[in-house]
């Protein structure tokens, strides 16, 4: 059991530094619960065959969605509007005023 939970925090570190390149980590969480279904199913079906690969592609999307939740709640996001990005919630902006 050991060994999914470190492959899956491998796994988990390698998808959230792929995120992270993206750009702005506020735009990116808005759109946290198709990354959250995205990178679950692709470890998944990456991993599919063995009981520890399933286990590991499970365990590895419950610590990606895990960690995006409190980054949300932490740093905030933005919000896609038809007239482009709007602040939507930054708790961390106004913990730092």
């Amino acid at each position: 059991m050991l060994e999914a939970i470190a492959l899956a925090g491998f796994a988990t570190a390698a998808v959230l530094f792929l995120v992270f390149k993206f750009g702005n980590i506020r735009r990116i969480l808005y759109f946290d619960k198709w990354i959250d279904l995205g990178s679950t199913f692709i470890l998944s079906f990456v991993l599919f065959g063995t009981f520890a690969g399933m286990t590991t592609a499970l365990i590895a999307g419950g610590m990606i969605s895990t960690i995006l939740y409190f980054l949300k709640k932490i740093v905030g996001y933005d919000k896609l509007t038809i007239k482009g990005w709007k602040p939507a919630t930054r708790p961390l902006d106004e913990v730092m005023k």
